[in-house]
Parts: C-alpha cells; sequence; structure tokens
C-alpha cells in the first residue's frame, strides 16, 4: 500500500476517533424564539431581479421544468427592476445565470389591431406598486390597457390569467416563438382548432461561437375560444390574416362581449409537441372523470404555494429579526430552484444522443447543470436537504456521459455548451459520492467516467470539449499562456482541485493505483506558483506561465492575466484540498493569515460588521480585475472565508460571514453579483445556519457562528439536524466558544456530512471575544487535506 494512502487512512481514522473524545458534557438548553411555520411569507422573489443578479419575479415550483415570468429585455437580463415597461410573460427561465438564456414562448396581452408584433410596438408600462410577487405567483397591471396579469405554475406547464378592462370588445393575445433572450435558430407556431403548438430552438449560450442548440416544444389550449388567428414569420412585423401556422408568432383574437380572464394552459416538453400536450393535460387535469376540465388558475396557485411551503420548511429556523427571516428565506428558495426535471410526465426525456430515453420509475432527470457556478456551494445544499434528487442529478450526468461519450461541464437543455471552464463536474460528483449518495455500481460507473475525463481529451468531432486542456496540463503540470491567455493559470487551479477529489474517490473504491496516480496532482498549484512576485508586502503569487516554463510577464498582480474571472490575490486561496502546502508557499500559516487579514480588510470587518463589506470589498458585479480585495460576487473564492480553520485563528471566518451577509438585502438588488442558479444564494444560507464545505468532494464541513438561536434541518427522508446557538444574531460579531456534537464536546472546527446526520444535534456555545476563544485552534482541530500532500510543493521544478 502506498505511503500516501497509508497516511490518509490513518488521518481519517483519528479524526473519526478524535470526535468522540473530550466530552464535557453539553450546555444547558436555552429559549429561542418560535420557528416560523410558513416560510414562504418570507421569500422575496424580486430579490436579485437586476443585471447583476439576473434573477427573475415569477412563478415556479421546486426544481420546475416552467419559470413563467415577465420580460422587460432591458440591459443585461430578462427581467430588470430598473425598468418600466413589460414586453410579455414567457414560460421558461434560469435564475441568475450570466448571459442571455431564456425567455422562450412569450405571452403578451393587448387591445385592437395588431399590425407590428415587434416587442417595442406591443410593450406596456407597469408600476411595482400592482407588482405582487411570492413563490409560486406573480401578478402585475399592465398600464396600457389596464390589463390584469397573474402567473402560476406547476412542474412543466405555466398557467397565465389575464383580465381586461371591463366592457373591452377586442381582446388578443401575441404568442411570440420568436424573440428570445438570447439567439433564436428556429421557431415555429401553428394553430390546431383549440391549441396553439409549437417550437423554439436556441443556442449559442454565452456567446463564443458555441455551436450548441437547445429545443423547447410547447402546448397551449385557452380558456376562450379562438374567434380569429394572424400569424407572422421571422424577420416579419405584420401579422397576415387567416394564416394558422409561421414561424415568428401568432396573434389570436376572442369574440367580442366576453368577460372572464382568458386563461392560457401551456405545457412544455424537451422532447416533443406531444409530450408538452401529455404534461399540460396530466398536470392541469382534474382527474378521473373531470371529462377533459382543467384546474383553476386559483388551484393551481394554491398547489404552488403548498409545495414551496412544504420545500422550505426542509429548514425552520427561529430569529426574532425579520430581516434576517427574510433573507435567509430568500437564499433558500433561489437555492431550490434549479436544476429543472427535464422528462416528460410519462419518463421520456431527450439524451445528448439525440435520441429519446425513458428514466426509472420514481427517478428524476435533470438538465440546466451550471456546475462550475453549482459545485462550491447550490450542490451541497441540495445534497443535504434532497439526496434522493441529489443522487438523480448525478444519474442524469452518467446518462450524459453514456449517450454523448463525455461528462459535461455546463449542460443546457439537450445540449453542452461547454461555457465556464476547469473540470467542475468532477468534485461535484465526489461531493455526493462522499456523502454516501451514489451506490456501488453508479459509483464505478461514474469513476470511469470521471477517471477517463481527467486522463483524454474528446476527439474533435464531439461537441463536448470536457478538459480539452490535458495533454499540456498532465505533461507540464500547468497550462501555458499560449493556449488560452485569459484562463490558463485558473483552469489548472480547478484541474487540480478535481484530481484531488477524484483521488479520495478512488480510495473509497479501493482503487490505490488510481489514487497513487492522482495524489501528485494535488499540489500542482505549486507549478504556477512564482516565488519572487510581490504585491501589498507579501511575496509569492500564483501567475501564467509560457510553454517554455517562464512566468508571463503581468503588469500586477491584481489585473486578472491568466485567471477566470478573478485575479492572483483571490485565486491564490484555490488550493484548499492541501492547504498545508498552499499555506507553505507563502511563508507558512502565520503568513497566510496575515494574507488573509488583507484580503478581507481586517480589522475592517470588526469595526462595523454592518458597513465592511460594501466599503472595502469588491461590489462591483463583473469587476474581477485590478482588486486584492475578497470578490463575494463570485465563485471562484467563495470558500476564501472559510481557510482561517487552517489557521490559529479560525474565529475570524465568523467574522467575515457576518460582514458578508449585510451584503444580502430584501431588495431587489439584495444578491452580491449573479446569483447562478442559485449558487450565491445557496452559499449564503449556508453561511447563516454556521455550516459550509471549503473542499468540495470531502463532504466535510467547517463551522462558524450560526445567525440563528435554532435552525432545524431536515432531510426528504426524515432525517433531522438540530443547530442550537442561543443568542446568535447576524448583526453582532460573535464568534464559537465551545461546540457540542450530538452530546459530545469536540474542539474541531469541521465535521463529516455523516457524522453529523448521524450526531441529530449541534450545539454552540458563542462569545463576542473571539481572540480570547480557544476553540478550533491547534492542528489536530484542523480539517484534513482531500488526499496526502507532496512533502514540500515548493521544491517543484518549473518543468517538472
Amino acid at each position: 500500500m502506498s505511503r500516501f494512502v497509508t497516511r490518509w487512512r490513518t488521518a481519517v481514522g483519528a479524526t473519526a476517533a478524535a470526535v468522540m473524545a473530550g466530552l464535557l458534557g453539553v450546555p444547558a438548553a436555552s429559549a429561542a424564539p418560535h420557528s416560523v411555520s410558513d416560510p414562504t411569507g418570507y421569500v422575496n422573489p424580486q430579490v436579485g431581479n437586476t443585471t447583476s443578479g439576473m434573477t427573475f419575479p415569477g412563478a415556479a415550483v421546486p426544481f420546475g421544468m416552467v419559470q413563467n415570468s415577465p420580460d422587460t429585455n432591458v440591459g443585461n437580463a430578462a427581467y430588470n427592476y430598473d425598468a418600466t415597461t413589460l414586453t410579455g410573460f414567457s414560460q421558461v427561465h434560469l435564475s441568475g445565470i450570466g448571459c442571455p438564456a431564456g425567455s422562450w414562448v412569450r405571452i403578451m396581452p393587448t387591445v385592437g389591431a395588431v399590425t407590428d408584433t415587434s416587442l417595442s410596438a406591443n410593450m406596456s408600462e407597469f408600476s411595482h406598486d400592482t407588482e405582487v410577487s411570492r413563490p409560486g405567483y406573480y401578478g402585475v397591471t399592465l398600464e396600457k390597457h389596464n390589463i390584469r396579469a397573474e402567473l402560476t405554475s406547476t412542474t412543466r406547464t405555466g398557467v397565465d390569467r389575464f383580465t381586461y378592462a371591463d366592457g373591452e370588445a377586442d381582446r388578443k393575445l401575441i404568442v411570440n416563438v420568436t424573440d428570445v433572450w438570447g439567439q433564436t435558430f428556429a421557431s415555429d407556431v401553428k394553430v390546431v382548432g383549440d391549441k396553439i403548438q409549437g417550437s423554439v430552438t436556441s443556442g449559442s449560450f454565452c456567446g463564443a461561437g458555441r455551436p450548441s442548440r437547445y429545443t423547447l416544444h410547447f402546448s397551449m389550449t385557452l380558456s376562450e375560444p379562438i374567434a380569429g388567428v394572424a400569424t407572422w414569420n421571422r424577420g416579419e412585423k405584420v401579422p397576415v390574416a387567416g394564416r394558422t401556422a409561421a414561424t415568428g408568432g401568432a396573434v389570436l383574437s376572442f369574440a367580442p362581449g366576453g368577460k372572464a380572464p382568458v386563461v392560457t394552459h401551456t405545457g412544455v416538453s424537451y422532447t416533443s409537441v406531444e409530450g408538452a400536450e401529455k404534461n399540460r393535460v396530466a398536470e392541469l387535469s382534474k382527474g378521473p372523470g373531470s371529462r377533459g376540465k382543467l384546474k383553476s388558475f386559483d388551484t393551481v396557485r394554491d398547489d404552488a404555494h403548498a409545495v414551496w411551503k412544504k420545500q422550505l420548511r426542509s429548514v425552520r429556523v427561529s430569529s426574532d429579526s425579520t430581516d434576517d427571516l427574510k433573507t435567509f428565506y430568500t437564499e433558500l428558495y433561489h437555492g431550490l430552484l434549479h436544476p429543472s426535471v427535464a422528462q416528460d410526465v410519462d419518463g421520456t426525456y431527450q439524451g445528448f444522443d439525440g435520441k429519446p430515453h425513458k428514466v426509472a420509475p420514481g427517478d428524476d432527470y435533470y438538465q440546466m447543470l451550471s456546475m462550475w457556478d453549482t459545485y462550491r456551494s447550490q450542490n451541497q445544499l441540495i445534497a443535504l436537504l434532497e439526496p434522493k434528487r441529489a443522487t438523480d442529478i448525478a444519474r442524469s450526468i452518467l446518462a450524459i456521459y453514456e449517450q454523448g461519450g463525455w461528462v459535461p461541464r455546463w449542460s443546457l437543455g439537450q445540449a453542452e455548451t461547454n461555457a465556464t471552464s476547469g473540470d467542475p463536474v468532477t468534485p461535484f460528483i465526489v461531493t455526493l459520492y462522499s456523502r454516501g449518495l451514489l451506490d456501488d455500481e453508479l459509483s464505478a460507473k461514474l469513476f470511469a467516467a470521471l477517471w477517463k475525463n481527467v486522463n483524454e481529451v474528446p476527439p474533435p468531432s464531439t461537441n463536448i470539449k470536457a478538459r480539452e486542456f490535458n495533454p499540456d496540463y498532465l505533461s507540464r503540470g500547468f497550462i501555458p499562456s499560449e493556449r488560452i491567455p485569459g484562463e490558463a493559470a485558473s483552469i489548472g487551479l480547478e484541474y487540480s482541485l478535481a484530481d484531488c477529489a477524484l483521488g479520495t474517490m478512488a480510495v473509497g473504491l479501493g482503487k490505490f493505483a488510481e489514487a497513487d496516480a492522482l495524489q501528485p496532482r494535488c499540489d500542482e498549484f505549486a507549478h504556477i506558483w512564482n516565488p519572487d512576485i510581490e504585491s501589498k508586502g507579501y511575496v509569492g503569487f500564483p501567475q501564467v506561465r509560457a510553454a517554455d516554463g517562464s512566468f508571463v510577464p503581468t503588469d500586477a498582480v491584481v489585473n486578472g492575466k491568466g485567471f477566470k474571472e478573478g485575479t492572483a490575490w483571490q485565486y491564490q486561496w484555490l488550493g484548499q484540498q492541501d492547504p498545508e502546502a498552499l499555506f507553505r508557499l507563502m511563508g507558512g500559516a502565520d503568513e497566510a493569515e496575515k494574507r488573509l487579514d488583507t484580503f478581507f480588510t481586517f480589522p475592517a470587518v470588526l469595526d462595523d460588521v454592518s458597513t465592511a463589506a460594501a466599503k472595502h470589498w469588491v461590489t462591483g458585479p463583473i469587476d474581477y480585475n485590478g482588486h486584492f480585495e475578497f470578490n463575494p460576487n463570485n465563485e471562484p473564492d467563495f470558500h476564501a472565508p472559510w481557510m482561517y480553520a487552517w489557521t490559529d485563528s479560525p474565529w475570524k471566518t465568523s467574522a467575515v460571514t457576518r460582514a458578508q451577509r449585510a451584503l444580502y438585502t430584501d431588495t431587489y438588488n439584495g444578491i452580491p453579483g449573479n446569483d447562478d442558479l442559485g449558487a450565491s444564494s445557496a452559499m449564503g444560507a449556508f453561511a447563516m445556519l454556521g455550516l459550509f464545505e471549503a473542499q468540495p468532494g470531502t463532504g466535510n464541513y467547517i463551522f462558524s457562528a450560526p445567525m440563528f438561536p435554532k435552525a432545524v434541518i431536515t432531510q426528504s427522508d426524515g432525517t433531522r439536524i438540530t443547530l442550537n446557538a442561543p443568542g446568535a444574531k447576524s448583526s453582532v460579531n460573535q464568534y464559537i466558544d465551545k461546540l457540542t456534537v450530538g452530546g459530545e464536546k469536540t474542539g474541531r472546527s469541521w465535521i463529516s456530512h455523516h457524522d453529523l446526520l448521524a450526531a441529530g444535534t449541534v450545539d454552540f456555545k458563542l462569545t463576542t471575544d473571539g481572540a480570547s476563544s480557544r476553540w478550533g485552534r491547534g492542528s489536530g482541530n484542523q480539517p484534513p487535506a482531500m488526499l496526502g500532500a507532496e512533502e514540500d510543493p515548493a521544491a517543484k521544478s518549473p518543468m517538472d
């Protein structure tokens, strides 16, 4: 058995035993505020509705295929709170995405003749005073014709209700299939009897000439008979009366004299129009004996509310702070919108091979997998609250591999977009494996897929790029700047983290030869560490290299050259798989702590917890370059606050997370940066609970001081974890003084997912004097490295 496997097993065994040692009893229970009975009342879907957060205010259910929401199409967001006009109501959106995609199948109610079908000709002014936005429901008044628009949804259907002004005799609906947020490559619509059916094909996600294509089909019925039809083709503005099929959209007219609202029922599918129709009938039908009658709008709305109430009660927190309750439950809401169920009600989904497939009974197939964003926080949230759903997501990734030949990085609909960079799928899967959510067969198949991914390169004929820079990385230990100047250094750092995570899975599966091969890659960050460059009084930082091994000259450490959406200051912490080795490159743990202090602007975070972040950290949503400070707007340094766990001051994490909490507010700009399908929100929610997996793939949470006196987490199978922190507040700097896990006192700063579930209860005793607390200090209380470490990574030569 190899040296590092022996050491890894010894370390894990020792730390597992340590949690049961030093038993000093349980602190006395303290009274806490009552927990929330209906969390939906604290959710504000309009938080993040900006060109920064890019969330949507409309109706959806957890992990739904439909996100039924208004569009403004102003700026870089489908809905921008600063806009004053609406262009319609689309059935599918993506929450917090950083570039255009969505707004598919747009419906706009109007009055009178429609002679110009462009968005600008039919948009309407609106006021936020008339908006109502809550989980599963959205409503607004269109001022142009005094029409009340209301939206709700099921998993696969959108239901819209449009109430026209009394006496209005010329009611119309515009169904637009060509104007989307992004690019349209094909679309069609046709009116067949009482149904409007069609599809829209989009692609080139996030630009860069990506050839990805994804198609959404729909089937719609209305509560009122259609009295007249006119359609238009893409590129046209004037609809042609009487034509029932076209490529741009349709204008629908209704008989005069009708006073009832017009209600649309729209099923969607990624397989076919027939699938969309089945989805609509199955999810909206009143059931056997109803003779085809559909549920009322109010019933669907109430059902959506009930689904969200149950989902959000999976974490019941107690607090006297309404602001904290609003912030937390809005974070939880946003963190549970995606990924999206992709199969139809009969289990059929469109595979990456272009063919229909079926999921096993009781399973779900998922799409909209933004893993570079979500592998660091949102994946862990789903795994904690919805373990069965997390397993199904892993099965979905395996299905993509089996049908497409390679694992994805960012899959949207039926296509791989190749957006983002690095190797996010590996830590994503290993995170689930470390929690015991993959059975033996699934684990073995996924390991084989990941092993291929970390060692090979897809042929040019496939659209899935996977780890396209493997040849350079595996032969040199770094990716030369010549290959991809803007991201070469950061991609190598991501590969190293992924390889180390996969090594832990290899050990768990008994694949020690594979683990031996992966272990040296854990510390590949040393290959791009320049020990001679200086910034802010510190010497040594990661830096992009040329093919000949030389460091590429840069203007400054903070200019971002070679790093995706960040700078060397922000990426220097992306070596959390082996913090001890990383800190040696910085001059030791004490020097690393000083860097962290500069990074987070200590002592400012201690002086004023409510303003320090806004005053001193990176606050611009796309403001990546030119900064040495913490960037809470973007994923690469999400984990940085928890790096204090490997210093002699683990208490400082709690100061940083409280300063960060101030950036999340109950306002439309209340999310720092793009929410990225729930990634930022999930990170914020974990910080408020006092748990975070800083090393994705380990299954280990690092503790920080909770911001609620009590939180009860209930998994979908009924397993319950209670976190007690008497007197906890987010507005005061508080730190862990003592910690009791499952009735046993411990000084460890971390806990495994398995131990957390087994313990059932964690009791925190908090203090306002973090510097005096001895909790979490010392090497015996620090989280272990992912996989064995090199003896001295600084000794790596440039071309080793």
